[in-house]
C-alpha cells in the first residue's frame, strides 16, 4: 500500500510520564487498534534523546479519509481518552504528504534481520544521519541525537 497522507505529532507528557505515554501509544499497534489497520502503513513511536517526556509519533495512511474513519472508531477513541490525562500541553501536529522514502521496521526484541546487521549492537554506536543526494553531492543534514557527529 502507498502512503498518501501522514503527519508527525509531538506529545509532551507530564513530568515522569514519558514511559507510560510510550507504552500507551504502542498499544496502538495491537490487533484491532488503529496502527494495526491495513490502512495505516507507518506507525512509528520515538523518544526525544534529550527530553524523556517528549514523544514523537509518525503516521502514514493510505488516505486522510481512511485515517479519520479509523480514528472515529471505538478503539482509537479509547486510546486517545487515556492519552489526554498524561499530557502536559496540547500536542503539536504537522501534516504532510509523503513523496518518497524508505522505512524498515522489525518486531520489538527481535532486532534487525541478519542482512541489516554489520556488527554487534555494543560495537556499533547509534549515530544516524539523514543524507540528501542531489546532482552528485552529499549534504549532511544533522544527527537525531546530540553530541559529536560521525559522518
Amino acid at each position: 500500500m502507498i502512503v498518501n497522507y501522514g503527519f508527525n505529532a509531538v506529545l509532551t507528557a507530564r513530568p515522569g510520564m514519558g514511559d507510560r505515554l510510550v507504552d500507551l501509544l504502542l498499544t496502538g499497534l495491537n490487533e484491532g487498534s488503529p496502527g494495526a489497520s491495513e490502512y495505516c502503513v507507518v506507525y512509528l513511536v520515538s523518544r526525544s534523546a534529550s527530553e524523556p517526556d517528549v514523544v514523537h509519533v509518525t503516521e502514514g495512511w493510505t488516505s486522510e479519509e481512511d485515517h479519520h474513519r479509523i480514528f472515529a472508531g471505538e478503539a482509537a477513541r479509547a486510546i486517545v481518552a487515556q492519552i489526554d490525562p498524561l499530557l502536559a500541553k496540547e500536542s503539536e501536529y504537522t501534516d504532510h504528504i509523503p513523496v518518497r522514502g524508505k522505512a524498515a521496521f522489525f518486531r520489538p526484541g527481535a532486532g534487525p534481520p541478519a542482512s541489516c546487521r554489520s556488527a554487534p549492537a555494543e560495537a556499533a554506536p547509534f549515530h544516524p544521519t539523514v543524507r540528501h543526494h542531489s546532482k552528485g553531492d552529499d549534504h549532511d543534514h544533522g544527527t537525531t541525537r546530540p553530541g559529536p557527529r560521525t559522518a
